[in-house]
């Protein structure tokens, strides 16, 4: 198979007040593709439905908690015999740096590489008072739709569902709450939010582009696009009723770059964030139930679309974090370390215990300066990410973790935890509120953190409805 430029299911809805201020590319973007096309050739599995795996994963392993003295000279490092035996389908693609921390929260994960991990942000972590609560009623519906919250400059952008089902996307001041603009999505939000360079993009009845100071919107396509991630002016998201495509578009116009079925017969799709590193795009597959498939995570070339790699993970719903250094994968009980150029796995873990047996025993690991931070089982580990080693551990099982300027920022049921990056020590615990719940997860701001808790309440009429609150909180640092 090979890549493709063309727009099927997306087709350019022309706004004239956008047209007269842009000068579109079409001719350009179309002998593009053209040159993709013919330039670019998948592997051979990717669209017969023999997709083989080029590695196997080395066998498990119960990993126990390790303490701080004995886990520094400890190594994990995959024996050669367990790496890929086909080579990647180039060595010599360009690799585009990526930073790997930001100073905003412009997308999913912070970063492209969903890293959890940002810099440059004055948050508190001492003596926490709440600044502003900003508070909503929603519709309760059974779908699991995305809301992520992002950030970026002077505001922060959310979903939120009125009683009527309509999703909203609103622009609110990061110093007070207070809502600067609001635009109908045109029904349900199917993708995740992401801000960059002035824009903000969102998909609802379709996917826009829209201004971020003014909430104008400033270009449109027809068809469903989910999870996106910016980088380098490029927009990576999963496409289709199916989700069995993947589509980079231009972030300036939403013309179509490259365009790939990333998904054979045994597959049901891509259900889980992708992550951008370094050049390629590392994509979550998960199988069909019933099939002896496992799921698998491929890198693609980013800038072609071309297929580098492609190996099996055991469990469900994979979600992806990459770096420069390695890429992650995360199921529900197991930790993968891979090597971002072949796909080899280089270390893995596994969480399990009694208590927590049936439900997520590995968290998102948040990643920054060669160390992941992650919850395996119920113990917070400083991990090194080549090889796995312990650096300190907790036994603490917060999650989900976001790492911001030296410090760990966890989200319990109803309040912050903030940890010591270096130590692991529990620094700060506040109890954000008395009633509800927490959920999602926290946003470093400038001078504040953002949390949302939830809360079911009955209405006169009977009805049951949930109540979310936005809650900024600051403090000392």
């Amino acid at each position: 198979m090979t890549a493709s430029g063309h727009q099927s299911g997306w087709a350019r809805k022309h706004l004239p007040t956008i047209a007269e201020q842009r000068v579109w590319t079409t001719s350009l973007d179309a002998g593009v593709r053209a040159t993709l096309a013919g330039a670019t050739t998948l592997l051979a599995g990717c669209q017969t439905g023999t997709d083989q795996p080029v590695a196997q994963s080395p066998t498990e392993e119960q990993t126990p908690s390790m303490t701080a003295t004995d886990t520094r000279t400890a190594t994990t490092t995959e024996p050669e015999t367990e790496r890929p035996t086909d080579t990647p389908a180039s060595t010599d693609t360009p690799v585009e740096p990526v930073d790997p921390t930001v100073a905003g929260w412009p997308q999913f994960g912070g970063t492209g590489g969903n890293t959890f991990a940002v810099t440059g942000r004055s948050v508190p972590t001492a003596k926490f008072t709440e600044q502003w609560r900003q508070t909503f009623t929603k519709e309760k519906r059974t779908e699991g739709i995305a809301t992520e919250i992002v950030a970026d400059g002077e505001y922060f952008y959310e979903i939120t569902t009125q009683s009527d089902g309509e999703d909203i996307l609103r622009a609110r001041s990061q110093t007070d709450g207070t809502a600067e603009w609001e635009l109908s999505v045109d029904g349900y939000v199917y993708s995740s939010l992401a801000v960059n360079d002035g824009s903000v993009y969102v998909c609802g009845a379709t996917f826009r582009s829209i201004a971020a100071t003014s909430g104008t919107v400033e270009w449109e396509i027809e068809g469903r696009a989910e999870q996106t991630v910016v980088s380098g002016g490029r927009l990576f998201v999963h496409r289709g009723n199916e989700q069995s495509q993947f589509a980079v578009l231009d972030a300036s116009d939403g013309s179509v770059i490259w365009e790939q079925s990333v998904v054979s017969e045994d597959f049901r799709g891509i259900h889980t964030p992708h992550a951008v590193a370094d050049g390629r795009v590392y994509m979550p597959v998960d199988l069909l139930h019933g099939t002896d498939a496992q799921p698998r995570i491929k890198a693609y070339a980013a800038d072609s679309g071309e297929l580098m790699w492609n190996t099996p993970v055991e469990g469900t719903y994979p979600r992806m974090v990459a770096s420069s250094e390695v890429v992650f994968a995360v199921t529900e009980k197991r930790l993968y370390a891979l090597d971002p150029a072949s796909g080899a796995v280089l270390w893995k873990k596994r969480g399990e215990s009694a208590s927590m047996a049936h439900v997520d025993t590995t968290s998102i690991p948040a990643v920054h300066d060669s160390v992941a931070y992650a919850t395996i089982g119920e113990t917070l580990h400083a991990l090194a990410v080549k090889t796995g080693t312990s650096n300190w551990d907790n036994p603490d099982s917060t999650r989900p973790l976001s790492y911001v300027d030296g410090y760990l920022y966890g989200r319990s049921t109803n309040g912050v935890k903030v940890y010591d990056a270096t130590t692991g020590s529990l620094e700060t615990e506040y109890t954000v509120t008395d009633r509800g719940y927490l959920k999602g997860d926290l946003i470093p701001l400038d001078d504040s953190v953002l949390v949302k808790a939830t809360r079911t309440k009955r209405t006169d009429a009977g009805e049951n409805v949930d109540e979310v609150s936005l809650i900024s909180l600051g403090g000392e640092r």
